[in-house]
């Protein structure tokens, strides 16, 4: 799977400060360990994140056993009774494609605007090439700055250039008839049948660009063996880019983060708030 590859895992990793690696179970997670009083600990940024029930539900113990941590932030895909009932979590909302080949069944599962779209961007052949072009660093840069990107998510040239591509780890590029590069993406192989899309940019010169990556990168992971694309969600709750997500036919799925104190007593008197109150912010441990 994708997050075993080091190369990306060093990818991610080398946008936190502060940081290093801690595994459960060969799961890479991360530890802040730049407070002198306490350590905190998180799943990767993206969707590196368990993806049932019984890997969470050990991940939460091994990092209760462990007194050096007193806060965690575990991202999971999935939650069952046990996790609701007995650990402190939010949730969030994830667009989900379950991929397609045929672009007529493809525009089928479309909202009105984005079909129409599709449909004229269609009267062009695309062309998907599985390699990884000089031109994705010029239109990701672009794509950083216009979108003011966190830290932890502005890729440059000699970040992209330290990823070893491998089976799970994809680089896609689009282009047009006339040999022009559409856009691209790196889309990563979570299991057998689930895929996240990582990373996308495009040429906004060329219209629809956006919509013909997000089309013919899902359409290469269904030629690939892949049901599911994950799109992600947000950069808010249920904002105009996830409405954008879901409009390609795309189902909600929920996501959970969970929240963990391992010592109350220490929790409050570090960050002077009660942890109740904690609870109620929109971000966890309480420090920006």
């Amino acid at each position: 799977m994708y997050y075993n590859n080091d190369s990306y895992i060093n990818f991610v990793f080398e946008k936190l400060s502060s940081k290093k690696i801690y595994k459960v179970d060969d799961f890479p997670l991360c530890i802040n360990s730049n407070q002198s009083t306490h350590s905190h600990i998180s799943t990767l940024p993206g969707f590196i994140s368990p993806n049932c029930s019984s890997e969470t539900i050990e991940i939460l113990k091994s990092i209760k056993l462990n007194e050096s941590i007193l806060t965690g932030f575990i991202q999971s895909r999935k939650a069952n009774s046990y996790l609701l009932e007995n650990y402190d979590y939010k949730k969030q909302n994830i667009a989900v494609l379950e991929t397609e080949s045929k672009p007529n069944k493809f525009l089928a599962k479309c909202r009105r605007s984005t079909r129409s779209r599709l449909r004229n961007a269609f009267n062009k052949k695309h062309y998907t090439s599985v390699s990884f072009s000089h031109l994705f660093y010029k239109y990701y840069e672009i794509l950083c700055n216009e979108k003011n990107f966190k830290s932890i998510y502005s890729y440059t040239k000699n970040d992209f250039q330290k990823l070893n591509f491998d089976t799970n780890l994809i680089p896609i590029s689009i282009y047009n008839e006339e040999g022009d590069f559409v856009g691209g993406s790196i889309v990563g192989r979570y299991n057998k049948e689930n895929f996240d899309y990582i990373l996308s940019c495009y040429d906004e010169k060329i219209k629809n660009a956006g919509r013909i990556v997000i089309f013919e990168s899902q359409k290469y992971v269904n030629k690939i063996g892949g049901k599911y694309l994950n799109l992600g969600g947000g950069t808010t709750e249920n904002d105009s880019l996830f409405d954008f997500k879901l409009s390609f036919g795309a189902f909600i799925q929920p996501i959970y983060y969970f929240k963990i104190v391992n010592c109350l007593s220490k929790f409050e008197a570090f960050f002077k708030i009660s942890y109740e109150n904690a609870l109620k912010l929109s971000y966890y441990p309480p420090i920006k």
